[in-house]
C-alpha cells in the first residue's frame, strides 16, 4: 500500500487493526481480499504491466484510453488541443461528454493527454504562499480572502444560483475589467434540455444565462475563442474545467495571455444526461417539448423549472431539494474520485453559504473565495465600482458551509488506494494532501472509503474497459435521441465481454459565438 501514498505526505500512522473491526467490515475484508486474488492476475496479464505511484494500468496513448478507464471528466480540453482533429465529443447517456478518438488521425503525440484534468491534476506549487489562510490549506487549497454577499443588479441575483456574485464578477471584468468577452456554460438554443458552449458580451446575455446547470458541459472545447482574441477572455466553469484550462496553458503557453480571468463555481459532481431525461421523463415532458429547462435560480436555494413549447411561465416545478436528491444518482464515479469541489485552481471561486439556513423568498447569498492577487484585485475592483456587495467572514464559513466536499475530499486517497490494489488506473493529484485529509477520517470511514470503493469495481464492472463504438442504429427510446453506440462493458460474472447500448448525441463546434 505504500504506492498509493502521495508524494511528500507522510505514511499513515493508523493501522486497519482487523480484530477491532466490526464483524460486517472483516466480512466485506475477507470478500474484497479474495476478489482481488482471483481476478487481479487475469487483469494483468491482459492489460500489461502496470506502473506504480499514481500511474496508470496501462500504457496512455490518447484520451480515449482515459475515457476507456472512466477516468474523463468532460471538459473538452482534448478536442481543442488536438492539431490533428482526431478528437471529437459524444454525449454518452450514463457517462458524459467522452472523447472517441479517430486512430488513423492520431499520432500519438500525448498533447491531449498533458491537457486531461482527468488525468492529471496539479497546483503550481506545492508550498502555499504566506498570504494564503493557512488553517485553510490542506483542505480547501490556496485562499486570500473568504467573502460573503450577493450581485448589485437584483435580476441576476435572483435567477442566479446562489446571489449571483459570479455572474457578475465576470460582467465586471468585460465592462470595466477591459476584457473581450466571457466563455461558459448556458442553455443550448437548439435543445434547451442540454447545455453548449457559449460566448456572452453583454448585460441581457449574462442574465438569460445566468444559474448552476446540473447536466453535462464542455466549456473547454470553446477554447479556440480566447485564443484567437485581441484581447483576454473571462472563463467560468466547474472545477475541473478550471484544471483543464490551466492544462492547455502548459501545452499551449500562447493561450495563457488571453485567459484573463477563471472564476470557478463549487460542484460536487455532473450528472449524465441520462438524469436529465428521467426529470423530464418524471413531468411526463418529452425533449421535443420544452421551450426552456432551469436546474437553479429563481430565489435561494431556488427550483427546477420546465417550460414547455408555447407557454408563457413554467409548466413544471420542482424545489432545488428534491432535483438534486434526484439527479446527483447519474453522476459517474470519476467525479467522486475528484478532491476539488471548491475550484482551487481558479482565480475566484464561488458557491453555496449553506451553514445558513434559507428564508422563504429569499434572494439568495455568495460565498466567494479569493485563490490569486489576480482575483483580489478583480473583487475589490468590483466592490469599488458596485457591481457586488460582500463583506469580509472568517475562514470557518467555508468549513461550515461545505461539510459534504470536506468529507469527500478525504475519502479520496481511500478510494484511489482502492483502484490501485486492483491494478487499475487513478488519477494523478499533486498538491492535494490526499494522505493527510484521509487520515483525520475516523477509522470507520477510512475502512469504508478503501472497501466500499472495492464493492463497487467487482459490482459495476470496472476491471475492464469501456470501449465507445460507432454505431448506425436510431433510437427511438425519445424523440431527440438521435443515434446511439454501443459500449462494450465487462461482465465481472462472465468472463465474455457483453453490449449495452447507450445513446449519445453529437456535440456542436462550439468556437463560433451563438
Amino acid at each position: 500500500m505504500n504506492a498509493c501514498w502521495e508524494k511528500g505526505d507522510p505514511a499513515p500512522t493508523k493501522r486497519l487493526d482487523a480484530e477491532g473491526l466490526s464483524k460486517r467490515v472483516k466480512i466485506r475484508l475477507t470478500q474484497c481480499y479474495n476478489y482481488v486474488n482471483v481476478y487481479q492476475t487475469d487483469f494483468l496479464r491482459r492489460c500489461g504491466t502496470f506502473r506504480r505511484g499514481g500511474e496508470v494500468g496501462r500504457k496512455i496513448i490518447n484520451v480515449g484510453d482515459i475515457a476507456a478507464w472512466r477516468g474523463c471528466l468532460g471538459c473538452g480540453a482534448c478536442a481543442f488541443v488536438c492539431r490533428k482533429g482526431a478528437v471529437s465529443l459524444v454525449d454518452v447517456l450514463d457517462e458524459g461528454i467522452r472523447p472517441l478518438v479517430d486512430r488513423a488521425k492520431c499520432d500519438g503525440c500525448g498533447e491531449c493527454v498533458r491537457a486531461c484534468p482527468g488525468y492529471k491534476t496539479a497546483h503550481e506549487t506545492e508550498t502555499p504562499s504566506a498570504a494564503t489562510i493557512r488553517e485553510l490549506g490542506m483542505s480547501w487549497g490556496p485562499i486570500l480572502e473568504v467573502w460573503e454577499g450577493h450581485a448589485d443588479d437584483d435580476c441576476i441575483r435572483y435567477y442566479g444560483s446562489s446571489g449571483g456574485v459570479a455572474s457578475m464578477l465576470a460582467l465586471y471584468c468585460i465592462e470595466k475589467g477591459g476584457m473581450e468577452a466571457i466563455l461558459h456554460t448556458g442553455s443550448d438554443n437548439a435543445r434547451p434540455w442540454k447545455s453548449a458552449t457559449l460566448h456572452s458580451r453583454e448585460r441581457d446575455e449574462v442574465l438569460c444565462r445566468a444559474g448552476s446547470r446540473y447536466a453535462p458541459a464542455s466549456p473547454c472545447e470553446g477554447l479556440g475563442a480566447p485564443a484567437a482574441g485581441k484581447k483576454p477572455w473571462v472563463f467560468v466553469g466547474k472545477p475541473c474545467d478550471i484544471g483543464g484550462v490551466r492544462n492547455v496553458c502548459k501545452v499551449r503557453p500562447e493561450l495563457s495571455v488571453n485567459i484573463g480571468c477563471c472564476i470557478s463555481l463549487f460542484c460536487a459532481g455532473t450528472p449524465s444526461t441520462r438524469g436529465t431525461l428521467g426529470l423530464l421523463e418524471r413531468f411526463e415532458v418529452g425533449p421535443e417539448q420544452v421551450q426552456e429547462l432551469r436546474f437553479r435560480g429563481r430565489g435561494w436555494p431556488g427550483h427546477a423549472g420546465i417550460r414547455r413549447k408555447g407557454h408563457a411561465d413554467f409548466t413544471h416545478n420542482l424545489s432545488y431539494e428534491e432535483c438534486w436528491a434526484y439527479l446527483q444518482q447519474f453522476r459517474p464515479y470519476r467525479c467522486h474520485l475528484c478532491p476539488d469541489g471548491t475550484g482551487e485552481l481558479a482565480d475566484i471561486a464561488c458557491g453555496d453559504p449553506w451553514c445558513r439556513e434559507p428564508n422563504p423568498g429569499e434572494l439568495g447569498r455568495s460565498l466567494v473565495l479569493v485563490r490569486t492577487e489576480r482575483g483580489r484585485e478583480i473583487v475589490r475592483g468590483a466592490l469599488r465600482k458596485g457591481y457586488v456587495h460582500l463583506k469580509r467572514q472568517p475562514p470557518h464559513l467555508l468549513v461550515d458551509s461545505q461539510p459534504n466536499l470536506y468529507r469527500k475530499r478525504c475519502s479520496v486517497w481511500g478510494r484511489c488506494a482502492a483502484f490501485r490494489l486492483c491494478g487499475l488506473p487513478t488519477p494523478q493529484f499533486r498538491g492535494f494532501s490526499l494522505a493527510s485529509n484521509w487520515r483525520r477520517l475516523s477509522m470507520r470511514e477510512q475502512a469504508r472509503s478503501i472497501f466500499g470503493t472495492l464493492r463497487r469495481i467487482a459490482t459495476r464492472g470496472y476491471l475492464r474497459p469501456l470501449t465507445y463504438v460507432p454505431g448506425a442504429i436510431e433510437s427511438h427510446m425519445m424523440p431527440g435521441i438521435e443515434r446511439t453506440v454501443g459500449i462494450k462493458i465487462a461482465n465481472i460474472n462472465n468472463k465474455d465481454t457483453v453490449t449495452r447500448k447507450a445513446e449519445w448525441l453529437k456535440i456542436g463546434n462550439s468556437n463560433t459565438p451563438r
